[in-house]
């Protein structure tokens, strides 16, 4: 929250939508509202981060919709650049912004027990159909769009992993042209494994799932022309799940940490 007020971009609004948890959130955002006339909070029950995103888009007001979740930074420059990349040419109307991702192993009170070197996911440019054919990874930090494009394009609510994907296809099947790709790092990314998070829920037959679920949606779109990636992800998975419930195999919560001892 504290990088999100930083911006140099004003006039902008945020909106937090608790997805019916039971930490400290409210009070949390009810204190910064005594200072941030622009902070809006949204409660629902507990439906999953798909639902609580398009909660939050259909009490938006702005133009331009950009998407941080709650373990992720923003660079001081991140909504100006967004804002300017758009200015600059109308055709754009959506895209996403490169990013440093961190990588970490932590147990349930939040204490970090291993973790891999930061690193900027990419240092070229990278077009829509590297996303189509997996060769660059999204977040959902850092994704954008104007906002009549949700209204064609929603969040679905029936996937719990790799969303974010999900959805940057669905607005390159509507515009593939209005894609842009910013390549200024400007999220911070953590990807935590080992606490209460969906990363560190997932067992390796839910990616398996998912990766089959989004190519089914879209194995027709043309941008999925000449993609490797299904089958091969599917049964990569599918293969390692029957290896961990055999005991052959570590949990997927351990999947950059191969080696870790505990």
């Amino acid at each position: 929250m504290e990088s999100v007020f930083r911006q140099t971009h004003m006039g902008f609004e945020v909106i937090v939508v608790d997805d019916g948890s039971t930490d400290n959130t409210k009070q949390t955002v009810n204190q910064l509202q005594e200072t941030h006339e622009n902070l809006i909070y949204l409660w629902q029950e507990n439906c999953g981060a798909s639902r609580a995103r398009n909660t939050g888009v259909r009490h938006a007001t702005g133009e331009i919709i950009v998407y941080i979740d709650s373990d992720d930074i923003a660079d001081p420059l991140l909504l100006e650049k967004i804002y300017e990349t758009l200015q600059s040419d109308p055709r754009k109307v959506f895209g996403i912004v490169n990013h440093t991702r961190r990588v970490v192993l932590i147990d349930q009170a939040g204490n970090t027990l291993d973790e891999l070197p930061p690193f900027v996911m990419t240092d070229n440019a990278v077009k829509l159909q590297d996303y189509y054919h997996w060769k660059v990874k999204t977040t959902t930090s850092g994704l954008f769009h104007v906002r009549a494009l949700w209204n064609i394009c929603k969040w679905d609510e029936a996937l719990h992993y790799l969303e974010d994907w999900e959805l940057l296809l669905q607005f390159g099947a509507v515009d593939h042209d209005g894609f842009v790709f910013i390549l200024d790092p400007l999220i911070y990314y953590t990807q935590s494994y080992g606490g209460d998070g969906m990363c560190s829920n997932a067992k390796y037959s839910d990616w398996a799932k998912a990766f089959d679920d989004i190519y089914q949606k879209h194995k027709n779109d043309p941008l999925m022309t000449g993609q490797t990636w299904w089958p091969e992800r599917v049964e990569k998975y599918t293969k390692l799940q029957k290896e961990v419930d055999a005991g052959t195999h570590l949990p997927q919560v351990y999947k950059y940490f191969p080696n870790f001892k505990g």
